[in-house]
């Protein structure tokens, strides 16, 4: 009854894939079978290793994603095919027991673990903890970075005992592309920004000044200026001839980043205290200086590498101790993640490298193979009518910038399927009716159907909603990455471009031209990469459909596309004024539950919002609409912290109306306490946090709001759910502080002993409470003789005189310090 394809139906050029006994690349399009490939090697490789007894420890295999909902998926998957294998004779207890344990398919939940969330409850906290149990392991970069950063934070400095606090503080916010954007981008000089592409400025700073190989070398991780204007214009050719500008920019971008306290992906820290070291650079300069602790693994699967960072690959890289058992696939069409610059050349080119010195340093363990290149030609997803022409666009961007992709042979639809269709109209058509019903009744997309509208930008989806109402799924082209749909409809992609009509004339011109030479294109191509990123945004947005893709616009900048496509026969043109009643049905709420879960886990909440409307699920709208919140107060700092107020009190309302102390409240009351945190406001923060359960945070945050009584509370109440190190430290600072302020009852229950309080009043030298404390145990005379020394005789007589075994003491103290107030000029 498990919904599982036969393990051997697969293509044969996949099976070659499979069965191939050492690390390789398998490179391909959308579609073609990258992931199922992954998966049935590791389940092969498992399912060998039972039918051979369980002889030797068992394979450690890791499949690392940029995206925990495809790292989710794919677990499910192998699960099920382990449940299978589990109903099988003289099946291993292990096996069973994974089966018993597996924490499930992620269920339809409103908390979940966040992408830039790096725990992980079903793991140890440590990488060095992970135990043969936990494998195959399914993970995020993320995640299993922060595994490995664990045991490199086990180094603080016991010097520092503020830096216990400091690694449980929340993090900065992170300058995502959105954030650059809108908060940094418009504070450069115009003088130098003019003609430039923030995404493609973006881009440079994360993917190579940041983030390549060459920051390996350096002692800052960061390119030098003079490094990053000598680099070669054919490894880098964006930006070859303006890199004095860029480097320019980058110097601002990061003082003001400093300014901001903020991080973006190529510096964000994840508890490690070297200073001046990214996570990554950190866990790599662990494994060079030290070694991580605990076993490494034994095959590695990276999918969707495109999305990463090249640093992030050499981090993988050192993870795996099998040089033969590393799977690198991806796809360089799709690196439309902002911050990207990825190529599978400097890939090979870098594990070479790492290969090379691991060799000359004596390291090597088994006989290295050089990694084979397969590529995936057949796509699963879409008919060859789409195919053909998301070929088109590939086959531009390989002509233009051989560089930013990689060649492949041409792919094939395992069907053949209709032409995408382009709308044309120039005159003001009426929306309402493109996009209602023969009735004029409003339709719906995006629920059962799996229709949905792809718009470039947030700016196009609130304008296009303005015209025409919420209608159904409406997605940004980032936000559609890794969806498949039936039906696409393309909206203004062109009109919504940053690139200018006569640019699109030219770049049209010298495609058509088959008479134009290399160095023409490769001139162009170098002063024009924005239409580089322009096509690979248009190749990701045609393959998300299955069987029907169409164009709607109507600006000028468009036309030359169409011609070009048109003249290759790739689409149909179609007037405007037929519009897309034909496309899609009204959809009930039922059938908006399990896309409105999608949009959810996918953390695309403004569409969740919707879909749980839709669905007639308010608490789950209003869940996604506090999230929304968030999001809008974390890219607009500037605003105040009325938007981080608004949302943290959204998260509030949602948790109260839910069960005490479940595991769903709590989430939500770390979330309100994030968003207090963020912007500085502790106390509500730290309120929060005690909600969440989340002590060791609380402490932090009652201390950073001066509140120490509050934060020894928390202490004293939870003591065993309190880091170590930060309890210690804040209650040796409320030590000093409570008895500095005569608190000494509350100073009391800092101390486990007697003695241990008697020794600190001594060591600080609090002589009055030192006094006092040896009264209240009667020893009197010992109190007394500390006021004697500090010249205070009246205080010190006064407190003998409770001592009855010493009142002749009493007396010639008296006497003495009669004759020298009544000394009659004698001394």
């Amino acid at each position: 009854d498990e919904d599982v394809a036969h393990f051997f139906r697969v293509s044969p050029q996949e099976q070659l894939v499979i069965e191939h006994p050492h690390s390789c690349y398998v490179l391909g399009r959308s579609g073609t079978g990258k992931t199922t490939t992954i998966l049935f090697k590791m389940l092969g490789i498992e399912r060998a290793w039972v039918e051979n007894g369980c002889m030797g420890p068992r394979p450690r295999q890791v499949f690392v994603t940029k995206s925990r909902v495809l790292a989710e998926k794919v677990e499910e998957y192998a699960m099920k095919f382990m449940r299978v294998l589990a109903r099988g004779n003289h099946v291993p207890p292990h096996i069973v027991q994974m089966v018993e344990q597996w924490r499930g398919p992620a269920p339809e939940r409103l908390t979940h673990i966040t992408d830039d969330d790096c725990v992980r409850e079903d793991l140890p906290s440590k990488f060095s903890e992970l135990q043969d149990h936990h494998f195959p392991l399914f993970i995020t970069i993320d995640a299993f970075r922060a595994l490995a950063a664990a045991d490199v934070a086990d180094g603080v400095d016991p010097a520092h005992p503020s830096r216990a606090l400091q690694k449980h503080r929340h993090t900065s916010r992170l300058v995502s592309f959105e954030v650059f954007k809108q908060e940094y981008w418009p504070h450069f000089p115009t003088s130098i920004t003019k003609g430039l592409a923030p995404s493609l400025v973006y881009g440079e700073f994360m993917g190579f000044i940041k983030g390549s190989q060459e920051t390996l070398r350096t002692p800052d991780r960061v390119l030098d200026r003079q490094t990053y204007q000598n680099y070669s214009t054919r490894m880098q050719p964006t930006f070859a001839t303006k890199r004095s500008d860029l480097y320019t920019l980058f110097k601002l971008y990061t003082e003001r980043k400093r300014r901001h306290g903020d991080e973006d992906p190529a510096d964000r820290q994840v508890n490690i205290f070297v200073s001046g070291t990214t996570a990554t650079h950190a866990a790599l300069d662990a494994m060079h200086l030290k070694k991580l602790s605990g076993d490494k693994v034994d095959f590695l699967y990276v999918d969707e590498v495109q999305d990463l960072l090249l640093i992030e690959a050499a981090f993988l890289r050192s993870i795996c101790q099998n040089p033969n058992g590393l799977f690198w696939a991806g796809d360089t069409a799709q690196t439309i993640s902002f911050g990207s610059a990825f190529r599978f050349n400097d890939l090979k080119a870098f594990v070479y490298q790492v290969e090379r010195q691991l060799d000359e340093d004596g390291r090597r363990w088994f006989m290295y193979k050089e990694p084979e290149s397969f590529q995936l030609t057949i796509n699963y997803r879409s008919h060859g009518g789409i195919v053909r022409c998301a070929h088109s666009v590939v086959e531009l961007i390989s002509r233009f910038w051989p560089d930013s992709i990689d060649v492949l042979a041409e792919e094939k639809g395992m069907i053949d399927g209709v032409r995408p269709v382009f709308f044309v109209g120039k005159d003001e058509i009426d929306y309402s009716k493109f996009f209602s019903g023969t009735e004029n009744v409003a339709i719906e997309l995006g629920a059962n159907q799996c229709t949905c509208i792809l718009v470039r930008n947030d700016a196009a989806k609130d304008k296009l909603m303005e015209k025409i109402g919420d209608i159904g799924s409406v997605l940004t082209l980032f936000e559609s990455k890794g969806l498949e749909y039936d039906d696409v409809l393309l909206y203004n992609f062109f009109e919504d471009s940053e690139i200018d009509e006569r640019k699109w004339h030219v770049f049209k011109n010298m495609a058509s031209d088959t008479d134009n030479t290399r160095a023409h294109r490769s001139d162009f191509g170098e002063k024009n990469a924005e239409i580089c990123a322009d096509l690979k945004f248009l190749y990701v947005a045609v393959t998300r459909a299955r069987r029907n893709v169409w164009f709607f616009d109507q600006s000028d900048k468009c036309e030359h596309m169409k011609a070009y496509w048109t003249e290759k026969q790739l689409i149909e043109v179609r007037s405007t004024h037929e519009g897309i009643s034909n496309l899609a049905v009204a959809s009930k709420p039922d059938d908006w539950v399990n896309r409105a879960w999608e949009y959810y886990n996918r953390h695309q909440y403004g569409q969740a919002v919707s879909a749980f409307r839709r669905a007639h699920l308010p608490r789950e709208a209003a869940v996604a609409s506090a999230h929304v919140l968030q999001g809008i107060a974390q890219r607009c700092l500037e605003d105040g912290g009325s938007p981080f107020v608004d949302a943290a009190k959204a998260f509030t309302q949602c948790a109260a109306d839910l069960a005490p102390t479940s595991s769903q409240q709590k989430i939500f009351y770390r979330r309100a306490a994030e968003c207090y945190e963020g912007i500085k406001i502790y106390r509500q923060a730290a309120e929060a946090y005690v909600l969440a359960f989340m002590f060791t945070k609380a402490v932090v945050n009652y201390r950073d709001a001066r509140l120490l009584e509050s934060a020894v509370e928390v202490i004293l109440r939870h003591n065993n759910l309190v880091d170590v190190e930060v309890a210690d430290h804040v209650k040796e600072t409320a030590r000093f502080e409570f008895l500095s302020k005569q608190k000494v009852e509350q100073a009391k229950r800092l101390f486990t002993t007697e003695e241990e309080f008697e020794q600190y009043l001594i060591d600080h030298d609090f002589t009055i409470i030192y006094s006092q404390f040896l009264e209240d145990k009667g020893e009197y005379e010992k109190a007394a003789r500390l006021h004697l020394q500090e010249g205070d005789r009246k205080r010190a007589i006064n407190i003998l005189r409770k001592d009855p075994d010493r009142q002749t003491t009493v007396v010639a103290w008296t006497l003495d310090a009669l004759w020298i107030i009544l000394s009659f000029a004698v001394q």
